[in-house]
């Protein structure tokens, strides 16, 4: 989603998940580590941001069963649009690991829900390196 390059400023995560709780958290969490971020309820509200927000989005981390479209969906959409994007995707029971699933290739990372601090900081600062360690985090360790 490179529109506008600030390397001033530290890399923007916009979370996308219906929940509150989720959302509220990872803000919190990513925030503290110093990195800007954007929380939407919805795929349409997510869209909306972006396109009224002037800088780039390095991230979006994505809850897989978003309704009622999918993080699947709304994460393909951004890719077409802004093919240089870092996806993370959340899920909340093991079960639902879209990976499992066969949803996604093995390689995909992922953050189990709920997260913690090092699960989020590790995954994110990872990706934005782009470096292997930002694999997995089924376990939420």
């Amino acid at each position: 989603m490179k529109r506008t390059s600030d390397a001033s400023h530290s890399p923007t995560v916009l979370i996308v998940d219906s929940e509150q709780s989720f959302r509220s958290l990872g803000a919190f969490l990513l925030l503290n580590e110093g990195y800007r971020v954007l929380t939407a309820a919805t795929a349409e509200e997510a869209e909306e941001l972006v396109g009224r927000y002037p800088l780039a989005v390095d991230l979006l981390l994505v809850d897989v069963d978003l309704p009622p479209s999918g993080g699947l969906w709304l994460a393909a959409r951004f890719l077409a649009r802004w093919p240089g994007l870092e996806i993370l995707y959340s899920f909340r029971e093991v079960q639902d690991d879209p990976v499992g699933r066969g949803l996604l290739p093995p390689e995909t990372p992922l953050l189990f829900k709920p997260y913690g601090l090092v699960g989020i900081s590790d995954t994110v600062r990872g990706l934005l390196k782009g470096t292997e360690a930002a694999t997995f985090d089924h376990l939420g360790v």
